[in-house]
Formats: C-alpha cells, sequence, structure tokens
C-alpha cells in the first residue's frame, strides 16, 4: 500500500494508500465493445458509491477532502490529471502505516495461464513469454496498467510519470494475499459498506464493526 501526503504546508493533508495489486496485460487489448451488462454496471455503482465514492468522489475526481484513502493503484491517475483533479502536485506515497506492527497491503492478481487441455499450449506459451517480457509490459505500463517487474518499479522514465511505484515496489515486498475463499467478494463487499459507514460518521466504529461481522457470519453460515 502506498500514502500521498500534501506537499503544501498550508493545505490540508492529502494522503491516498493503495493496496498492491497485479496485472499483465496485453499492450495491443482493445476494449470490448459491450463488456457489462446493464444489471453489472447497476451492481458496479452500487458497490462504488458504497466503497469507494467517500474517498474518491462521485466522478472519481480528486478533490483533496480526505485526508487518507487506501486503495488500488488504477486509482492514482486520475489524482494527477490536471483535467479532473485538484491535488495534482500535492499528492505523496508511503506503505499502509500500522499501529503495533508494520502495515501489510492487501494484494490482488490478475493472473494469465494455460488451460491443462489447451489445444494451443505451446501457442500460449509464447504469447505468455511475449506479453511479460519487460519491453512489453513497459508499453502497457505506459498506458495504465501497473506491472509485474521489479525492474519496472525502478525504470527513471516511468517512475517519473508515475511516482507512486517506489513506495508500491515496497508495498509489494510485504503484501499478503486475500482470505483463500470463494466467498471473498461477498464478505469483502459488506465489509467495505460498514467501513464506509464508520467513515462517514454514520455508524460509530464499534457499530460498524459488530454490524459487520454479523453480516459476514451470514454469509460463512449460507455457505455451509
Amino acid at each position: 500500500m502506498v500514502t500521498m501526503r500534501n506537499r503544501l504546508a498550508l493545505a490540508p493533508v492529502a494522503v491516498l494508500g493503495f493496496a498492491a495489486a497485479s496485472l499483465i496485460a496485453n499492450a495491443a487489448q482493445q476494449p470490448a465493445a459491450q463488456a457489462y451488462t446493464t444489471a453489472q454496471a447497476a451492481a458496479g455503482a452500487t458497490a462504488y458509491q458504497a466503497n469507494c465514492a467517500t474517498c474518491h468522489q462521485p466522478d472519481l475526481r480528486g478533490q483533496g477532502t480526505a485526508a487518507m484513502s487506501i486503495n488500488w493503484p488504477v486509482w492514482i491517475r486520475p489524482f494527477s490529471d490536471p483535467s479532473r483533479s485538484k491535488v495534482v502536485g500535492r499528492m505523496e506515497f508511503t506503505t499502509l502505516p500500522g499501529a503495533k506492527k508494520p502495515g501489510q497491503a492487501e494484494i490482488g492478481n490478475w493472473l494469465i495461464a494455460i488451460p491443462r487441455y489447451s489445444k494451443n499450449a505451446e501457442a500460449a506459451m509464447d504469447f505468455l513469454l511475449w506479453a511479460t517480457a519487460p519491453e512489453q509490459m513497459k508499453v502497457s505500463t505506459r498506458r495504465g496498467n501497473p506491472p509485474t517487474r521489479r525492474s519496472l518499479f525502478t525504470d527513471a522514465e516511468l517512475v517519473a510519470k508515475n511516482p507512486a511505484y517506489p513506495a508500491q515496489l515496497r508495498s509489494l515486498e510485504s503484501s499478503r494475499p486475500r482470505p483463500r475463499t470463494p466467498y471473498w467478494n461477498e464478505i469483502e463487499n459488506a465489509f467495505g459498506i460498514f467501513l464506509s459507514k464508520a467513515n462517514s460518521g454514520e455508524l460509530s466504529a464499534t457499530e460498524a464493526m459488530n454490524q459487520a461481522n454479523a453480516e459476514i457470519e451470514k454469509i460463512l453460515q449460507r455457505a455451509k
């Protein structure tokens, strides 16, 4: 995770932390004509408003109203875009803080692999080697995808355009995976909703955590 701080002494401190996320993408990939159904888009909008809008604003524009935020690397670029953000040049980054021990980022990965019964395993391996080569990954990184190679996190050209990279690399090095359960999406969503309610003051921290615990227990019991 990384933290961003306002460099102007008289301005509110603005901190953005993000979890370590790894993404390998085909540099030539084009967006799908219709990536999501209407129902999926509506569900995504609801989840965003519940879990993300408090810090990132409803339209993803950084307004300098949050002192600290923890999130994924993909949110960094809007904060550095003068056409979208009011905090350009006022953010710094660090890893997650911890009260009793060093903080750890929650790592999430988008993976590419070859199915066991693939009819084109050799061609698929050629693609994997091409797509993850430093040259291709650098092209992908220039287009906004976070890299997975250490050499790119320390590349001078990329660091100049992505000042969070040094902190992101440190975050990756000490990160830990999400809990291994097929119900994690439900659990994370339930927890995020009540965490946001605590952040907004709608519930006290104790009330929010107790209600989150009750909802998560329901999910686990339903899964049995």
